[in-house]
């Protein structure tokens, strides 16, 4: 099954209710392959996501105010729709959230080999990047970096990797915007991601290429070109029991990634470059094994 497939099976499995398993995009993703191009398995899970009572949210604007200093943003205290009537990002509520700071963009290749030089991160895979006609591959999200070379890259920058709901207070405001924009879908001329059966760009591109698109809150790439890590484990039931003040995501045992609790998938966020539109809207949720590397996935950092 391509990714295609898994989109268009995902939307027919919610339109005939919400009782039936479905399967991380990770496990279907064709561009899931080491340097031979081999297809590598991921042996990640499938959930069950329940029924959700429909909420009507915020105004559906994007709502924020930049302020960036150095490639970093501010985003400040304070009460921000999340969720959607999605079966696992249900029911939308008001969350409350502290200050902190995001980075403005996903972090690069260049950005990685600092931390290399540095003796703190291995050299991402050559095969990872994409040597696209007039882009520059220093400036490409890394990619091929799992979910814990990611949060130590992180700790070396000085920060982690941002919560969940961090994550998607930056994207879309306090308002609850589908997309950074606001409501209206993305075209190429916006965002990098999978347009009907074609690509926008056949790989990932600078970060922060799509340099007049930003979130309220000045963030760029919130919107396809790569997948980004955040440090929450993946419930599809963690909505219904979150607390509405600084959700950290659930408590997990590390020691039960692989048993038959939800300690078993890191969350992803933002859609790639090879994903469909509906994946990259602001409150989409998709998953991973924390220990897969895969080239449509990258990360940012927060800071307290």
């Amino acid at each position: 099954m391509n990714i295609l497939q898994w989109t268009l099976g995902f939307w027919i499995f919610i339109g005939g209710g919400c009782t039936e398993p479905i399967l991380s995009p990770k496990d279907t993703d064709p561009f899931f392959q080491d340097e031979t191009g081999t297809e590598i398995e991921t042996g990640e899970p499938t959930y069950t996501y329940p029924d959700c009572d429909l909420v009507e949210g915020g105004s559906g604007h994007a709502v924020g105010e930049a302020h960036c200093i150095s490639g970093r943003c501010l985003v400040p205290a304070g009460a921000f729709w999340m969720g959607s009537d999605d079966p696992d990002s249900c029911p939308v509520r008001q969350v409350e959230l502290g200050e902190f700071w995001i980075d403005q963009a996903e972090i690069s290749h260049g950005k990685w080999s600092e931390c290399v030089e540095a003796g703190a991160c291995e050299p991402a895979p050559e095969h990872c990047r994409f040597y696209l006609d007039g882009h520059d591959p220093d400036r490409q999200a890394v990619t091929c970096v799992d979910w814990h070379a990611s949060a130590g890259y992180c700790e070396w920058a000085g920060g982690r990797l941002p919560t969940e709901a961090e994550w998607e207070k930056s994207a879309r405001g306090t308002e609850g915007a589908d997309w950074p924009w606001g409501r209206t879908p993305p075209s190429c001329l916006l965002a990098n991601y999978r347009f009907a059966p074609s690509y926008c760009f056949p790989g990932i591109i600078e970060s922060g290429f799509f340099s007049g698109v930003a979130s309220a809150y000045g963030l760029v790439d919130t919107v396809g070109n790569a997948w980004e890590w955040v440090n929450d484990w993946y419930d599809p039931r963690y909505y219904r029991v979150a607390p509405n003040d600084n959700p950290p995501g659930p408590s997990c045992d590390e020691g039960d990634v692989h048993g038959t609790g939800a300690c078993r998938a890191r969350v992803l966020r933002g859609g790639a470059f090879n994903t469909t539109k509906e994946t990259t809207r602001g409150y989409a949720r998709s998953f991973a094994i924390s220990t897969v590397a895969d080239n449509d996935i990258g990360f940012r950092c927060a800071y307290d």
